[in-house]
């Protein structure tokens, strides 16, 4: 009954202590095992540590325990949701944890701490609605702009989505140097610093940031860079413009601030007066002002420069008095000098001024009319004058004279008389040379002058040398020309005098001779040399001749032109005998059937075009070429093919064929062929025997060349072959005695055509053969032609006397100039006995030839000596 009741009052407190458990909780001490409880207990629990709101970054957890505690875990949940995860676990006391709240979302979450008792679990009262805040505000600090000056108004704006805003502080720094002082901290929006008193703090750029932290800790900070406060106002200066001032006059001020300047004004007032008009206005440096003082009146004036800095502050320049504005001119009056004007004179002028004064009169002079004025003197006192003007130093002529007077301000005015004249020498004239040659209608000019002007220019004409004068034309007025002269009505072509009369109104004369120039309206002769029927190529050369018996050649031009069209195009002009130019013909235009012309041009400008060379073929596309291959060797007199054709229209001159001696470039023309089809009888009996390179080279109507592919090595053999040795070889075991395996080498001057040797043989592998020996000493061949009748070998006894043996299985070989015959199995071997030394004679078989087919010369060979010794 009292276990019963022990129970039931743990589960009782559990529940009022907001304890949880689950498993057995209790058992009976052994010490007590009536169960009595009148020994207290201490029962198990655990206790969670509010950690407060609102939390942020890495944060301690605590819990505490009564009674026995294996392990204490730490648990969160999010607000009222009682899906619990664990946070840590700690098997020892004192319980704690470090909790990364970055891991998790911002929000509102329960915690609780669960002990295990290790007989079962016991839960913290749960500690609710604590946030995790690990978002930084938002901030944005306003511009106050710049520059600042006075007291003036710093704010931001902040907010914050999780733990809210807990201040904002707004700062200052140098600028760019990140050394931060507070200038104010306001709790609540909106946030500001209502009255930074900018004068506490010196002129200078300066940083501006919002520092906002919320209720969790975190901070965002907003910064305004390079504000600048400005309390110190501007410098101004004016640059003194001189005095006087006329017309339009640049004023220049300076101005300098830390701020920045905003303007500078330059102003005037009447001199004394103090009322101030602006001139101008400028806001960028250097600082100035184009003044139109002609919108003023003349007077006496004071200026000054008031710059503005960019805080509104402003300052005034030293006042630059008394300068004077002058644009009115002076007064003057030129007297008139008369006409005409002779030797030395005096030039005079009167002038005023009632502003600024004058400064000086200039006295001017310039042909009549021109407007091109010289000084003739500077007069800085009145009277102006220029006492001593040597009229003699000038040509006759009308002239302007003016006097220009300038007054102190440089305001000036002028006064002219005009159309006087200077009349102190003859007149002059110049006949304008018409060429060294003239021809046909011509006009003839001159020029002359007079101070006291021309009457008439006179142009004439005379046979060259002779000076009998014959008149073309008088004219009176300037230009002096004899217009549209015919030189065919002169009495014909020849060397001629011209000259020019000038006449003055003085009556005083004056000529200008131009002497040997010659008159041919006689035309040239023009031929175009025919360059044939076709030609091309890069640098073909056109010929042309030309002639004139007057003023010779000047030039001789050849020209082309696609036949029959009659446009002409300049290929060249030459201007030396022979005339002739090198042109690219395939530059003109492509291949195809041409006109060709020349024109003569004499020294005169007379030309002569020559009659047309048409239908000129320019053909620059390579004909083909192609060599048979003749074979080799080669002997006696051989046929050579060839092949050659053209597409470019002029068709084939002629095929050549050519040798060279194999690997040389020393080509020697075979023969010449100008029809088709192309071939040579080639007597090879006029080169050297040797290996020979063959090709063919064909050449078009114009002048193109194409080498065909070459033929290489083609042996010319005309050499009769010789026999130069004949030998036996021993190879059985008894010296001198004939036995199979022994061989008879017969060797010529050069390799034998096989089949000469043994019909259809081409020289390789073996051929068998029979041979046969005899008592004599005769050595014969059945199945080859190698000897004429049979060879006699060198001494005697080879064999036993009345008998005759044969090899009917022997076999003979080539290897290049030998052929070696090697004696098969004897029928009769008892037969054989060893014979003695001697010379071997070999009668050659008429037959044979080499591989050229030159049939062999010697008909006896004998075996070389020494030493002489017996056979096989």
């Amino acid at each position: 009954m009292k276990m019963r009741w022990a129970a039931n009052l743990l589960a009782v407190a559990a529940v009022a202590g907001g304890i949880g458990f689950s498993g057995a909780a209790f058992t009976a001490n052994s010490a007590n095992p009536s169960n009595d409880f009148s020994t207290a207990a201490v029962f198990p629990s655990v206790t969670l540590t509010d950690p407060g709101s609102a939390l942020r970054g890495t944060i301690t957890l605590d819990a505490t325990t009564t009674g026995a505690i294996v392990s204490v875990t730490i648990q969160r949940s999010l607000a009222g949701a009682g899906s619990w995860t664990d946070v840590c676990n700690d098997p020892s006391s004192p319980y704690s944890c470090s909790y990364d709240t970055t891991g998790v979302p911002d929000g509102l979450y329960d915690l609780r701490a669960t002990a295990d008792t290790g007989t079962g679990t016991v839960y913290s009262a749960v500690v609710t609605d604590r946030r995790i805040d690990n978002t930084v505000p938002t901030v944005s600090m306003t511009d106050p702009g710049t520059p600042l000056s006075g007291t003036v108004s710093l704010g931001a704006t902040a907010s914050d989505t999780g733990s809210g805003v807990a201040d904002v502080v707004i700062q200052r720094s140098p600028a760019g140097q990140g050394i931060w002082t507070d200038i104010c901290t306001d709790s609540s929006s909106p946030y500001q610093c209502a009255s930074f008193d900018t004068t506490s703090v010196s002129d200078a750029l300066y940083d501006f940031r919002a520092v906002a932290t919320d209720v969790a800790g975190n901070t965002a900070s907003s910064t305004v860079t390079n504000r600048r406060i400005d309390n110190v106002f501007p410098t101004a200066s004016l640059t003194d413009p001189g005095t006087p001032l006329r017309g339009t006059v640049t004023l220049d001020a300076g101005a300098s601030d830390a701020s920045g300047i905003l303007n500078v004004k330059i102003q005037r007032s009447p001199a004394g007066a103090g009322g101030w008009t602006d001139i101008c206005t400028d806001s960028t440096s250097p600082y100035s002002c184009s003044f139109d003082t002609t919108g003023v009146g003349d007077g006496l004036y004071d200026l000054r420069a008031v710059s503005t800095d960019n805080a509104s502050h402003t300052t005034n320049s030293t006042v630059v008095t008394n300068r004077r504005v002058d644009n009115t001119v002076p007064t003057v009056s030129m007297t008139d000098p008369g006409s005409p004007l002779s030797g030395t004179i005096t030039l005079a002028a009167t002038a005023n001024d009632a502003g600024s004064g004058v400064a000086n009169v200039v006295i001017q002079r310039s042909p009549a009319g021109q407007g091109v004025w010289t000084d003739i003197c500077t007069d800085t006192t009145s009277p102006y004058q220029c006492a001593n003007f040597d009229t003699t130093a000038l040509g006759d002529a009308l002239y302007d004279f003016r006097a220009v007077a300038t007054d102190v301000a440089t305001n000036s005015a002028s006064s002219t008389v005009t159309n006087r004249r200077i009349d102190n020498v003859a007149p002059t004239v110049s006949l304008t040379d018409p060429g060294a040659n003239i021809k046909g209608t011509i006009n003839l000019d001159a020029t002359a002058s007079d101070g006291g002007g021309i009457l008439n220019v006179t142009i004439q004409r005379s046979p060259a040398g002779q000076g009998v004068w014959t008149d073309i034309c008088t004219d009176t007025t300037s230009p002096y020309q004899c217009a549209s002269v015919d030189t065919t009505t002169w009495g014909g072509d020849g060397l001629y005098d011209l000259r020019a009369l000038a006449t003055d109104n003085a009556a005083r004369t004056n000529t200008s001779t131009v002497a040997n120039r010659r008159v041919d309206n006689t035309a040239p002769t023009a031929t175009m040399t025919d360059p044939g029927a076709a030609f091309g190529g890069t640098a073909f050369t056109l010929s042309a001749t030309g002639t004139d018996g007057g003023s010779g050649v000047a030039s001789v031009k050849i020209q082309r032109s696609p036949a029959g069209q009659g446009v002409w195009t300049d290929v060249c002009t030459d201007t030396t005998s022979p005339y002739q130019c090198v042109t690219d013909t395939t530059a003109w235009g492509g291949d195809g059937l041409y006109d060709l012309r020349s024109i003569t041009t004499d020294s005169a400008g007379n030309s002569t075009t020559s009659a047309t060379v048409t239908n000129r073929r320019v053909d620059n596309a390579a004909p083909t070429a192609g060599l048979t291959d003749p074979g080799s060797p080669l002997r006696l007199t051989v046929t050579l093919n060839a092949t050659g054709t053209d597409t470019g229209g002029s068709g084939v001159l002629n095929v050549k064929i050519q040798s060279a001696p194999t690997g040389t470039s020393t080509w020697t023309d075979i023969c010449t062929d100008t029809t088709s089809p192309y071939s040579c009888s080639w007597v090879t009996t006029g080169v050297s025997d040797g290996g020979y390179d063959l090709r063919a080279v064909t050449t078009d109507n114009a002048g193109n060349v194409t080498n065909s592919s070459t033929v290489v090595n083609r042996v010319v053999d005309n050499t009769a072959p010789t026999a130069t040795n004949i030998q036996t070889g021993v190879t059985g075991t008894t010296a001198g005695l004939p036995q199979a395996g022994d061989t008879l080498v017969f060797t010529f001057s050069e390799q034998i055509a096989p089949a000469t040797i043994v019909g259809g043989w081409n020289g390789t592998g073996t051929q068998t053969v029979t041979v046969t020996m005899d008592t004599g000493n005769h050595l014969s061949i059945t199945g080859a032609t190698l000897i004429n009748g049979f060879v006699t070998l060198g001494g005697a006894g080879y064999v036993q006397a009345t008998k005759t043996v044969v090899f009917s299985n022997s076999t003979i070989s080539q290897s290049g100039a030998s052929v070696t015959l090697t004696l098969g199995t004897p029928d009769k071997p008892q037969f054989l006995q060893t014979g003695t030394a001697g010379v071997t004679s070999w009668p050659v078989a008429a037959a044979l030839t080499d591989l050229a087919g030159n049939a062999i010369t010697t008909v006896t060979c004998l075996e070389t000596t020494p030493p002489v010794d017996a056979e096989f």
